[in-house]
């Protein structure tokens, strides 16, 4: 059976340190015909990109913090990032302020000290999605989206560590390979060896197998 590929997570040492009391961030970035294999979605999904999911502050010691303040999501001080943020931060199964309301007020409340405000939380999110480009890495190590062909997880590990500099962990949960971890703090070794990245067509999505 087919295990299908949710999401993938980096946690980034570019904003704070592991070893610091602060917390540091895992930008997570979705394959969205996966996630529309796991979700309803409102629309079908389209092009060959991952989009994000959420920029979330992390604990060194594996707890996160949540829902830290009462502030409000505020779109008028995104004007100038809501363009870019309905291109690479859409959501896949209601309204895009929804989304981001529910990000900013369950992550990006807790973003401090390093983030304090609003629009730096989501330009955060965007410059890092955008520097750190899944599709390219794996292009690059000639891993690319194939119905005939399975890939060995450690060599897409390797292509993003290669690339990125981050060595992610894939792991799988309840059938479903959940996320790929960075972190000091990541103990998960590889649950599924192998993975399969079909042409995203229809229900088509990253799957392990």
């Amino acid at each position: 059976m087919a295990i299908t590929f949710a999401s993938i997570l980096f946690a980034l040492a570019v904003l704070s340190t592991a070893a610091s009391a602060e917390p540091f961030f895992y930008l997570v970035r979705q394959w969205p015909t996966t996630a529309c294999d796991v979700y309803h979605c409102h629309d079908p999904p389209h092009g060959r990109d991952f989009s994000i999911h959420g920029l979330w502050p992390n604990n060194d010691d594996g707890t996160w913090p949540s829902f830290c303040s009462q502030t409000k999501f505020r779109r008028n001080e995104l004007r100038e990032l809501i363009d870019e943020m309905n291109k690479y931060w859409p959501s896949l199964t209601g309204s895009n302020e929804v989304f981001w309301t529910h990000e900013w007020e369950k992550h990006g409340t807790c973003a401090g000290p390093q983030i304090t405000t609003q629009h730096d939380f989501f330009a955060a999110a965007l410059h890092l999605h955008k520097t750190l480009n899944i599709e390219d890495a794996l292009s690059a190590a000639s891993i690319v989206p194939s119905d005939s062909t399975t890939y060995d997880t450690a060599d897409i590990v390797a292509a993003l560590r290669d690339a990125l500099g981050f060595a992610p962990i894939i792991t799988c949960h309840n059938g479903t390979i959940e996320e790929a971890c960075t972190a000091p703090a990541c103990h998960n070794q590889h649950t599924c060896p192998h993975v399969r990245y079909p042409e995203p067509k229809g229900s088509a999505a990253i799957a392990a197998v």
